[in-house]
């Protein structure tokens, strides 16, 4: 190759970047962009210049210094077109160093660019061997500190730099004399229990004065970690460099001193509480500790995986000098150990971005409904941390500083929504501060809170207050821009980039209020909408490594992770929350062609997908533990195993992608070949053949067996139309739960674009997501509605609904998607032009942004496109192209091409051309093929009298529509029958009998008899409940069924009797219930039984009971 050292016109890359973050992300008071291996990845992006640009080759240079002094790794000339994840060449980087490197680029003309600007390579600690500290633990709200001595005089030597390393379990807020490392960020990011995740900060300013006596001490908190620890553990390692090269490091040991704080209380989701009258000297050089002065620190002993030991490791202050200097650190002694069990050794960099405030909004006081309390008002809903500036207070008065998503009718802040049962009338989401006296500021250390309205109880009128709040999460970079003619879409969309940022607390969790979790459903559901909106690349690797870490030896994927719910807490797997371990992955490579992560993860993915495999029967997932809800808070229940299923199948197609492009051919052919027997088993169990439709024929059912391939190709324009029809008969609204609504927007988007998710969006009633644009606080809503009355469940700050309608805005409304990983090939292809008749988008890739608007006007199409370099872009036009002279430009040339697809390389490139848009096709019902038969003996209208076989139950008859909450899940039409037992024995059947007054049923015509059951009352948590359904005939022979009923759902006990000779004469019909002392994890976790082996109380609702002749199909 040919190479032209001149640079004519071409420009330097940009974006130059490490692992996951940006090199250049080094602000004062912002973690450092640490590398997550001793050999990085290394990126950068091209800026386009002109039409055709490509880059066909690279060299990069890791230095010393900024100024390319003292090369450490050269790549030399490198022939190739990647410009992402490049691995480093050299030798493996030492813990502690920090490099410069640049890239240069060669174009397809041989011209080589100039150099990009220097951009660092930090390495910190990576092994337990490269931390200068140990693992100490004290009691949640205190610190520990110690004193350490700077020698910055002798022989001129100087603080060249200083970096504070620390990690926990717990949040952190290290001080270097007196002033907070982190005051405006949340660290560090929770983890799995498995290892620890570190952060690291420039800290050289804070040692700006020189010699003498400093002081380094750590406040901590248990926050999340309270139900599987006793106390925050902590280590951190403030490392000196001085200019002669000499190293001294001061790390946490349990000779550290440890004090109270002014920080009183820490209860997560409930109260952080600071007491202003307590100084905090114990965090500056000569400040005493309050409380005992001989406290210390406690040591943890370390448990390694490699060695399977636990350790003790102690250090203090040691120094590293250069030759000419002798050593003058020494180790303080060690302590015992104590806590609940050993501390993993394993400790990470995040991979992600810092958890940070990224801006301050300010509060405006809206009211003043009592003469001490105010109430404020952001302009949207926010996950943040308040500050109150205030003056004239008078010294022991607390102050309590309630943070909501709403107010009630008197104006006052309402919490009801983000209550659980157990809360009674507990206060949630509060900020209590007892002043000082005068002015003073207040602000919490650790909570951060989901809110719009922020209420202030106890503060006197003369007193002046100002509230702001600093939003806090991860400061992920924004990667996508989205602008049209709609302002509904506009809203949604906007609402949706703001609903992921509040819910990426360092991962994606289900809501900033509640829980601040990380459900894998949630994240499973939201992660194309969160790629295309934000980098949220370095947050999917961190957390998808906790998954892995968390999963069960079995392969199950839990529900929760990091797992830090104790074992009374476990969320179990199930397939439909447990894709994340593939979705994720999978989205990822598409939208960066990244196979790192892929590889990293690969082993877990394997055995969460032989783990599905498992859980199947006859192709149908009968054996899994748990699914949420049966779609969770749905209007329309659609059937687990119909789900479930879908689930197990996508994800075998997931994973043989993966496999293909990782290099295993036949392992994605095995996977494959097991996808469709899952199609097989599926289309034998839980397809109507006549009807055509899927389990109970509900949006979500249909939904699921249109884009998970369950359903052949000949039936999708039939279900398509079916499920829109649906949707406009329900008002323009969709019935589903959480994984049901990711389906059911995909369904309708292959349907013909998606006109049913814009009526939806300009229906402002509630329920629906329309409302959401008009009547919330400016993020997605847990719910369709909003209930003021439940508790638990009606977040206003929640990603699940929202976030598929933002995936079809970007594939479906803007028309873009990738065509090849990483999107070196992309297509623009917008389907609901006509309806949505101007569009702008930029995406960022990592070949470079695209940019894109287009719009149709009178006839014409016109679009105007930046592809980048590297990148290919294929422009589809919106419809059947007219071909005269001068109706169609291509770059600003006529062309008489009546081609609908236009295909162009890097530059900026127009296109416009007469279009006929072709006409919407309008779905037409289908009237049934098959006349069923059927009887119900109860609910749906029909009062029916049961009578138990024993004293013990009392039945209720409730001839009302019982709403089940906290969590909503479907009800069934009443009457249904509410049964309490006062004494329930395991092991022995409770039959209730329906009283036929003497007449005998002719079930000739019947495939099935059903019951269904609602065993979610409390009583007997953890234990295996059946519900029971029994049938006798005339001569004598009895069928019986039973099921495993899933939590949070009306469950089905389907008894099939085609084949049984005595269902011509059926004498009795009886309902019933069995438990027995196992443990079943669907109940939740195995706890003691109050009354020990003695009588039990339980309480189960039936309804529905009858027979049809149609097929079963769930």
């Amino acid at each position: 190759m040919q190479h032209n050292r001149s640079a004519d016109h071409a420009a330097a890359p940009v974006r130059l970047m490490v692992d996951d973050r940006l090199a250049d992300d080094n602000a004062s008071g912002v973690a450092l962009p640490v590398a997550t291996s001793v050999t990085p990845r290394l990126s950068w992006i091209v800026p386009l210049a002109r039409r055709g640009q490509q880059q066909v080759a690279y060299e990069i240079v890791a230095t010393k210094t900024s100024d390319r002094r003292g090369v450490v790794w050269s790549s030399g000339l490198v022939e190739s077109g990647e410009n992402r994840g490049i691995v480093w060449g050299g030798d493996a980087i030492a813990a502690h160093s920090q490099l410069s490197w640049a890239v240069r680029v060669t174009d397809e003309r041989g011209i080589v660019s100039p150099w990009s600007q220097s951009a660092a390579i930090v390495v910190g600690p990576l092994t337990p061997a490269d931390w200068n500290a140990s693992w100490i633990t004290f009691a949640s709200t205190d610190a520990a500190f110690i004193d350490f001595e700077v020698d910055a005089s002798a022989d001129g030597r100087t603080v060249a730099r200083a970096t504070v390393h620390f990690a926990g379990a717990g949040k952190l807020r290290p001080y270097v004399d007196g002033s907070p490392v982190n005051p405006e960020a949340n660290d560090p990011t929770d983890s799995s229990l498995k290892r620890s995740i570190s952060r690291s900060y420039d800290v050289t300013h804070l040692l700006a004065a020189g010699g003498g006596m400093h002081r380094f001490a750590v406040a901590a908190v248990l926050g999340h970690y309270r139900l599987v620890l006793d106390q925050p553990r902590v280590i951190a390692e403030l490392r000196i460099e001085y200019s002669d090269a000499s190293v001294q490091s001061v790390g946490t040991s349990p000779g550290w001193r440890v004090s109270h704080t002014s920080l009183v209380a820490d209860d997560p989701f409930y109260l952080e509480e600071h007491d202003a009258r307590i100084a905090d000297a114990w965090a500056s050089p000569g400040g005493q500790p309050v409380g005992d002065a001989g406290r210390h620190a406690d040591a943890v002993a370390v448990w390694s995986a490699e060695s399977g030991a636990e350790t003790e490791t102690e250090t203090d202050v040691t120094v590293s000098m250069p030759a000419s200097r002798p050593d003058t650190g020494a180790p303080a002694a060690s302590t015992p150990v104590s806590d609940r069990s050993a501390q993993s050794a394993v400790i990470v960099p995040d991979a992600g971005p810092p958890v940070r405030v990224v801006r301050r909004l300010s509060a405006t006081q809206i009211g003043t409904p009592a003469e001490d309390v105010r109430v404020y008002e952001l302009d949207e809903n926010v996950s943040a941390r308040v500050c109150l500036e205030l003056h004239g207070m008078t010294p022991g008065v607390r102050l309590e500083v309630v943070h909501g998503e709403k107010l009630n009718a008197n104006g006052r802040v309402d919490t009801t929504n983000i209550r659980l049962p157990s809360d009674r009338n507990r206060e949630r989401q509060v900020f209590a501060y007892t002043a000082a006296g005068g002015d003073e500021t207040a602000s919490p250390w650790f909570a951060s809170f989901g809110f719009r309205f922020v209420e202030v109880r106890n503060i006197a009128p003369h007193v002046t207050a100002t509230l702001t709040a600093g939003v806090l999460h991860s400061a992920a970079e924004k990667s996508g821009t989205l602008s049209s003619d709609s302002p509904e879409l506009n809203r949604m969309v906007e609402m949706a980039v703001r609903t992921q940022y509040n819910n990426t607390p360092g991962f994606p969790s289900d809501c900033p209020t509640r829980e601040q979790g990380g459900w894998t459903g949630d994240a499973s559901i939201s992660a194309e909408a969160g790629l295309a909106h934000l980098d949220l690349v370095g947050v999917y690797r961190n957390w998808l490594a906790d998954v892995a870490l968390d999963a069960q030896t079995d392969g199950g994927i839990l529900g929760v992770s990091p797992n830090l719910l104790g074992p009374e807490g476990i969320q179990p797997a199930d397939p439909v929350w447990g894709s994340a371990m593939t979705e994720i992955p999978w989205q990822l490579w598409w939208a960066t062609g990244d196979l790192s992560i892929i590889y990293e993860l690969l082993p877990t993915i394997r055995r969460w997908a032989d783990w599905q495999v498992d859980a199947l029967d006859d192709g149908i997932v009968t054996k899994s533990d748990i699914s949420y809800g049966a779609d969770w808070l749905a209007f329309e229940q659609t059937p687990p195993v119909l789900l479930q299923t879908g689930a197990v199948l996508t994800s075998l197609r997931q994973l043989a992608d993966l496999e293909e492009a990782t290099g295993a051919p036949d392992q994605a052919v095995r996977r494959r070949q097991q996808a469709e027997t899952v199609v097989a088993g599926a289309r034998h169990h839980l397809r109507d053949d006549v009807e055509r439709v899927w389990g109970n024929d509900s949006q979500g059912s249909n939904a699921v067996a249109l884009v998970t391939g369950l359903a052949d190709a000949a039936d999708h324009d039939f279900l398509g139309d079916r499920l829109r029809l649906a949707v406009e008969a329900s008002g323009d609204r969709l019935s589903s739960g959480f994984p049901g609504t990711k389906a059911v927007v995909e369904a309708l988007a292959r349907a013909d674009g998606g006109t049913a998710l814009l009526a939806a969006l300009r229906q402002r009633q509630q329920p629906g997501l329309g409302s959401m644009l008009v009547d919330g606080p400016g993020t997605f809503w847990e719910t369709w509605w909003i209930d003021n009355e439940n508790v638990g469940v009606a977040s206003l700050d929640h990603i699940g609904l929202g976030a598929p309608y933002a995936a079809w805005a970007w594939r479906y409304v803007a028309g873009l998607r990738p065509t090849e990983p990483g999107f070196r090939r992309f297509t623009i292809d917008p389907r609901l032009v006509g309806l949505v008749n101007a569009m702008s988008f930029e995406r960022l890739t990592p070949r470079g942004a695209i940019l894109a608007k287009w719009a149709y006007e009178a006839g014409v199409y016109s679009i105007a496109v930046t592809v980048p370099v590297g990148a290919v872009a294929e422009v589809v036009m919106p419809g059947a192209v007219a071909v005269t002279p001068g109706t169609v430009r291509v770059d600003g040339v006529d062309t008489r091409s009546g081609e609908r697809t236009h295909v162009f390389g890097p530059g900026i490139h127009t296109l416009e051309a007469a279009v006929v848009l072709p006409e919407r096709h309008e779905p037409v019902a289908q009237p049934p093929r098959r006349t069923d038969a059927g009887e119900t003996w109860l609910s749906d209208g029909v009062t029916s009298t049961w009578l138990p076989e024993a004293p013990n139950a009392v039945v209720r008859i409730d001839e009302h529509d019982i709403i089940c909450t906290p969590v909503y899940h479907q009800p069934l039409p009443a009457p249904t029958l509410d049964v309490q037992l006062a004494d329930f024995r395991p092991e022995v059947d409770e039959w209730l009998v329906l009283d036929a007054s003497g007449r005998t049923f002719d079930l000739s015509d019947a495939t099935f008899a059903f019951a269904s059951f609602d065993v979610d009352g409390p009583g007997l948590v953890g234990r295996r409940v059946r519900p029971l359904l029994r049938l006798t005939s005339a001569d004598g022979s009895v069928r019986i069924a039973s099921a495993r009923p899933l939590p949070i759902a009306w469950n089905r006990v389907a008894l099939e009797i085609a084949d049984w000779p005595g269902r011509n004469a059926v004498v009795e019909v009886a309902v019933g219930i069995r438990w027995s002392d196992v443990h079943d994890t669907g109940r939740g976790p195995w706890l003691p039984l109050p009354e020990g082996d003695g009588p039990h109380e339980f309480g189960f609702r039936v309804g529905r009971v009858g027979w049809t002749s149609a097929p079963r199909t769930f």
